[in-house]
């Protein structure tokens, strides 16, 4: 700070930049956020994130919904179903292709019909019916 604005200027070296990197990392560990945030606001693309964290990602939650023991349905239907923090692999498939652009993103309904054909609807049910029991269910952060 000077004169109470902030005085950050952006890193131009590599080594700037791995110093800037290494406090990064160091300030999630103490988890200083306002040092974060002002940091951020220093540039437009800075501002723009920090307002998606605050409208998008504070509504998006994080770890979701797990279920120990495991849902039965997710046994049974290998390819479309939920380990205990893994993505079914009919979807994650899907998802790598559409990074790598071998797949339009366009498609991303097409996966989830894919999915409940190949067990997803089974692995809801129950999973809703569990959720609504209170049986096994972990909460994500």
């Amino acid at each position: 700070m000077k004169d109470g604005k902030v005085a950050y200027k952006q890193p131009t070296t590599p080594e700037g930049t791995l110093e800037e990197q290494f406090r990064s990392v160091m300030l999630r560990l103490v988890e200083d956020t306002a040092l974060n945030r002002t940091l951020l606001n220093t540039t437009e693309d800075g501002k723009k994130l920090v307002q998606q964290f605050d409208t998008i990602v504070t509504k998006e939650g994080r770890n979701g919904i797990a279920f120990q023991p495991e849902l039965a349905a997710s046994a049974k239907y290998t390819d479309a179903g939920l380990k205990f923090s893994d993505m079914p692999p009919v979807i994650l498939d899907h998802m790598l292709k559409m990074v790598y652009g071998k797949e339009p993103i366009s498609d991303w309904p097409k996966v989830l019909e894919e999915w409940k054909s190949k067990g997803g609807n089974d692995i809801i049910k129950e999973a809703t019916d569990r959720y609504n029991q209170k049986s096994g269910v972990i909460m994500g952060d």
